[in-house]
């Protein structure tokens, strides 16, 4: 009775795993290679472990449908640890699935976008790109003069908080 339960279990673990049909999705771990990012193709290089040294895989995807202009889009910093896996089967696409470190976030969703990269944000709705529409603000306070009894104002009492919130905003903001 164990024989015929053992190879019941056999045959489910192959049908489910998939090697059953001779297909297998493997996963993989490697290291993103240093100036390996295509952006382009939106691709890497990545030395997986399963490779031989020296042997990088060239052309792993960063986003699996590359034509898509809407998605998320991770790029990973250089030599850093990541998870890859091959889309479909052996030989097909590879893609990163994870990494210990990026240095670029985009989110698209339609004509929404934000982007994260080297420390600062950019956000941007169709033609509104909202840097540009606050400098203009920023600017519009600056020059900001009021007509009274005896002329025209000159700049405004708190003009260095207004400068340095303007400052503060340009390191967030690119």
């Amino acid at each position: 009775m164990a024989d015929k339960v053992d190879i019941q279990i056999g045959e489910h673990h192959r049908r489910i795993a998939g090697t059953n049909r001779g297909r297998r999705f493997p996963v993989m771990s490697g290291k993103v290679m240093a100036g390996s990012y295509d952006e382009d193709d939106n691709t890497v290089s990545v030395q997986l472990t399963a490779d031989a040294d020296d042997t990088p895989t060239e052309g792993v995807l960063l986003n699996v449908i590359t034509a898509n202009t809407n998605g998320m889009y991770l790029v990973p910093a250089d030599d850093a640890d990541c998870i890859v896996c091959e889309i479909d089967g052996p030989g097909q696409l590879k893609q990163v699935l994870w990494a210990s470190e990026y240095v670029e976030v985009s989110v698209i969703a339609g004509d929404a976008q934000l982007k994260m990269k080297n420390g600062k944000f950019s956000l941007k709705n169709g033609a509104v790109d909202f840097k540009t529409m606050m400098d203009t603000h920023f600017n519009n306070l600056f020059a900001m003069t009021f007509t009274n009894g005896a002329g025209d104002t000159g700049p405004a009492n708190n003009m260095a908080d207004l400068e340095s919130d303007k400052a503060n905003f340009d390191n967030l903001f690119f």
